[in-house]
């Protein structure tokens, strides 16, 4: 089965170029006539990238822009589960990300007041044909991405914010800022996978504010937390991953061996501001370790457990996906995994469309619900 769906998928792939070949659209990226079949993309994240790799793989010309100086170092995520490792899978990237992933796995340990209530050997659950939860961190997914784009010939353009866009019927001209230098970029598609804080969402005008305002309150009455990622000087086993629950919220450590330094997650009820000293009290108060220390924070960050969503995923020649297009809770990897979903439904749309054989409205994502987040795992 597995060899038959590495055939289709590579028949679609000779069929979509024939196509785009046929209608003289794989030319040179930097030459006026194929930057209207050139898709920009805004943001060189997990979406983004994953994106970026199936274009290359459909022979879609397409650049990638990112304000940041390199691969994101701090991790929202720290593993996902096997329904994601499928979607990988027809991009070649499996075997890579198991490279890349925590090893041995851990085990994870949970506590409820102090009592040890369940305990889960990663490494001892039956593969089916991929690991049910495979621990590997947001920094060492996206770093997977960047190797294999970088292998098929491609590369990131880092340094580079996207400030604003214009578009009309023959493609999108976006204004970018390169180190100090301001810079325009023509393109025929422009794909904002620029983060929950998105560019190109407000630009298209697909904000709904009465959704985030919904959003925003439910997380400010009822859920808040911190992360961060530092060192601690207790002597907790690395191979392990902690969780101690109690009834005003929990407390999460797992060690991150790209950065050597303890993730942590803590509830937050008072919401206060993001602080290593807060977090310390939070976890001295949770997992009942009286005299940790935390010291030399990569970072901390405030979080918010909320979800909302984009008015469309879809505006003429701009379209969205990952936080971009919604946010969920970041609990069991949900944005990462709809991400790389949402990437991989898009890809196939817009070479359809780049090759004329569809219509741009077939370029539209999947539209994302609270039910469709609750059943992934």
């Amino acid at each position: 089965m597995k060899e038959m769906t590495k055939k289709a998928g590579g028949m679609m792939q000779e069929n979509t170029t024939k196509k785009a070949n046929e209608a003289g659209i794989l030319g040179d990226p930097d030459m006026e006539s194929s930057a209207q079949h050139t898709v920009l993309i805004a943001g060189a994240g997990v979406g983004g990238l994953t994106l970026a790799n199936d274009l290359a793989l459909r022979g879609i010309p397409f650049r990638v822009i990112d304000p940041l100086p390199e691969p994101v170092r701090d991790s929202r995520a720290h593993g996902f589960g096997a329904r994601t490792l499928l979607a990988l899978d027809k991009l070649g990237l499996v075997e890579a990300m198991l490279a890349a992933a925590k090893q041995p796995p851990p085990v994870l340990r949970e506590y409820f007041g102090g009592t040890l209530v369940g305990e889960l050997d990663l490494g001892a659950v039956p593969r089916d044909p991929y690991p049910t939860i495979l621990a590997i961190f947001q920094q060492r997914v996206v770093r997977v991405l960047e190797a294999a784009l970088i292998e098929r010939g491609h590369r990131i353009e880092w340094s580079t914010r996207l400030l604003s866009f214009e578009m009309d019927e023959k493609g999108v001209v976006a204004t970018v800022d390169r180190g100090g230098s301001i810079e325009t970029i023509k393109a025929g598609w422009i794909v904002g996978a620029d983060g929950s804080m998105s560019v190109v969402r407000k630009t298209l005008g697909l904000d709904d504010p009465d959704a985030a305002k919904l959003s925003g309150e439910a997380s400010r009455s009822l859920l808040r937390g911190l992360l961060c990622e530092c060192d601690a000087d207790w002597k907790l086993s690395r191979d392990i991953w902690w969780l101690w629950q109690e009834r005003d919220g929990f407390a999460g450590a797992e060690y991150n061996d790209f950065t050597n330094k303890w993730h942590l997650q803590v509830i937050d009820l008072e919401g206060t501001e993001a602080t290593l000293e807060r977090m310390e009290v939070l976890l001295r108060k949770r997992s009942g370790i009286r005299t940790v220390h935390l010291s030399n924070p990569a970072w901390v960050h405030q979080a918010t457990f909320s979800q909302h969503a984009a008015r469309r995923f879809l505006a003429e020649r701009g379209t969205l996906l990952g936080d971009a297009a919604h946010t969920f809770s970041s609990v069991a990897g949900q944005g990462l995994h709809f991400a790389i979903e949402d990437a991989l439904n898009l890809g196939w749309k817009l070479a359809l469309t780049i090759a004329g054989a569809a219509s741009p409205c077939s370029c539209k994502p999947m539209k994302r619900s609270a039910a469709s987040a609750s059943k992934t795992p």
